[in-house]
């Protein structure tokens, strides 16, 4: 009888501890599937950014750019080289813009490095900004001026700070050489933009 008791008393004892273990295996599948969702859209961001850094893909995107630059600015812009290193140190070499016969810019070498970090705060901190062996030639694009000239060499000097939050832009020390730059101003206003 004895034994009777102790097998009834264990099967319960082992019925409880299993409907625990069921009530427990409900949030580890919930914590499971949580992890989930969560790790897929970060997994994806990764591999987005990774992405971002093959040469391959840079090539892919910047055929993809310059075609729609082209189609939206009714010009031929052809870029040469691009090249995105980590974090932000952006390389474009050979880069082309034709509006009919005219060469609107046309620029050897132009490189930009900005801080990574100072952008999660509405802040861009450029490190360098340089532009090698360019001409240009505004033609119409900018309202009542335009700017011709040839570059041999321009750049930042010191970091600039440009404050996206407060449309503010700090540039401590420019840098022009080996150039020939011609800002023409119109005497009249030709758009009103007040």
């Amino acid at each position: 009888m004895k034994n009777l008791h102790f097998s009834f008393v264990l099967r319960s004892a082992c019925t409880i501890f299993a409907s625990i273990l069921g009530v427990m295996k409900l949030p580890k599948r919930l914590f499971k599937w949580i992890g989930v969702i969560i790790a897929v859209p970060v997994g994806l961001f990764l591999l987005t950014a990774i992405l971002l850094y093959l040469p391959p893909v840079q090539t892919w995107i910047k055929n993809v750019v310059a075609g729609s630059l082209s189609k939206e600015m009714n010009m031929d812009i052809s870029i040469g080289r691009v090249r995105l290193a980590f974090p932000i140190d952006f390389v474009l070499d050979d880069a082309l813009a034709i509006s009919g016969r005219d060469t609107v810019v046309a620029a050897g070498h132009v490189r930009l490095d900005v801080r990574f970090l100072p952008l999660l705060e509405g802040k861009a901190e450029v490190e360098a900004l340089e532009l090698w062996k360019a001409k240009m030639d505004t033609k119409s694009f900018i309202s009542d001026t335009r700017i011709v000239g040839s570059i041999g060499q321009m750049g930042v000097v010191r970091p600039a700070v440009i404050d996206l939050k407060a449309q503010q832009v700090d540039v401590n020390r420019f840098m022009m050489r080996n150039s020939d730059v011609k800002v023409f101003l119109s005497d009249t206003a030709a758009v009103d933009t007040s």
